[in-house]
């Protein structure tokens, strides 16, 4: 593939100069003109390129960026602050995970915690299915919990019901697909299929962004089955340390280094390391691109700044101002990102809704990210094409007369 393409930059690269040459006028030559035509079009050409490719760059970094953002930070039905999962190992510990989970109460900084068997954004969940009257098909998503698992998650009750201490909880998708009402207290379905209703709960993602919330039932942790995780909620001082209070009793009553705890916030973070990559990637490609643009458009003002200097002058000669005179040579420049804004809008909307549309949940695209990334080049071009521009402006007209 590498090959292929250094066959073919090199190939346009000869062409386009033999194609040129080869469709000279010698009149033009002997006037100088010719010089002056190509270097201005493949030029300006070139250019509009560059910077078309750099808003490109900076407007999909933006838009990714915004959309890490707010995966990360979106309301996700819990509250993963300052939670601690790991892995529980009854074959190395006990069945009964009571102990561990009395004596890891008791370190300090530890506010509470609690033993399961899955949890919100595990990568590993189990499923119940079964048939309702109708004959239709269900599929639920199954947490196995103890009673305080949803304080300590934070989660948000819709609807509570006392006489069923030992229900299910189901959230709000599993309410509606079910056509449950929020104060009944048993579901029957067919086949003798049926379960006690402890209450309803708001919808919360346990997955990725790219899975839409499913049906859910939480049901309690059977006391004959071990649990496979433990969630710990810890205070949110000195968090590293109550961390490493928490590894070493574990580690202890396990008898050897199997601690695997993590933050929550830490995991939710690993399902976005690839987007992450992907927006770390495009802006360091997009930094280069703004050093290989502005190192072209400053070559470029340089050149067209010499060869308008007769130009400026005559106009100042005839009463033009400096601040007109300006106005013209940054206008030629400027005119260039426009182009390349127009051209790389289109182009960036639709690299960005495909991209988007592998989210469930997403933002919604508006024009800010595209004039931050118009706006960016646009500043790089004025600072780099300025400085000349302002020399010839406030130049004495005299001596580029004199010079030419």
């Amino acid at each position: 593939m590498i090959a292929v393409v250094v066959l073919f930059m090199g190939t346009v690269a000869g062409w386009v100069p033999a194609a040129v040459i080869s469709g000279f006028k010698p009149i033009e030559v002997t006037r100088g003109t010719f010089r002056r035509k190509t270097k201005n079009v493949y030029s300006k050409i070139l250019i509009t390129l560059q910077y078309a490719i750099t808003i490109i760059l900076l407007g999909c970094t933006v838009i990714i960026t915004q959309q890490i953002r707010f995966m990360q930070s979106s309301d996700k039905g819990f509250n993963p602050e300052n939670l601690i999962v790991c892995s529980y190992h009854p074959h190395m510990i006990s069945r009964d995970a009571t102990p561990l989970i009395n004596k890891i109460k008791n370190i300090p900084g530890v506010v509470d915690a609690m033993q399961c068997a899955e949890y919100p954004m595990k990568r590993v969940a189990n499923n119940s299915r079964f048939k309702d009257k109708d004959g239709v098909d269900h599929t639920h998503t199954l947490f196995y919990v103890d009673s305080s698992f949803i304080s300590v998650l934070g989660m948000k009750i819709k609807s509570i019901n006392t006489h069923n201490p030992d229900g299910y909880w189901i959230n709000e998708t599993a309410a509606k697909q079910l056509g449950i009402d929020e104060d009944a207290v048993v579901y029957n379905g067919a086949d003798g299929y049926s379960f006690a209703i402890r209450g309803v709960l708001k919808d919360f993602n346990y997955t990725d962004f790219t899975s839409p919330i499913g049906a859910v039932e939480m049901r309690p942790l059977p006391k004959t089955v071990p649990p496979r995780d433990i969630i710990i909620k810890i205070s949110g001082e000195n968090r590293a340390a109550t961390l490493s209070r928490i590894r070493d009793e574990y580690n202890k009553m396990a008898g050897g280094d199997i601690f695997d705890g993590q933050f929550m916030t830490d995991l939710i973070a690993s399902y976005y390391k690839t987007q992450t990559r992907l927006s770390n990637l495009l802006g360091l490609l997009s930094f280069i691109a703004i050093v290989i643009s502005s190192m072209g458009m400053l070559a470029m003002s340089i050149y067209f700044t010499r060869q308008r200097a007769r130009d400026m002058a005559v106009r100042k000669v005839f009463g033009a101002t400096p601040h007109g005179v300006l106005g013209l040579l940054m206008g030629g420049f400027l005119k260039l990102v426009g182009v390349a804004f127009v051209i790389s809008v289109p182009i960036i909307y639709l690299l960005m809704q495909e991209w988007l549309s592998g989210y469930v949940y997403r933002i919604r695209l508006t024009p800010v990210p595209f004039l931050i990334a118009g706006g960016i080049v646009l500043v790089i071009a004025v600072l780099t094409v300025v400085g000349h521009s302002v020399k010839v402006a406030v130049s004495n007209p005299v001596d580029s007369l004199k010079a030419e």
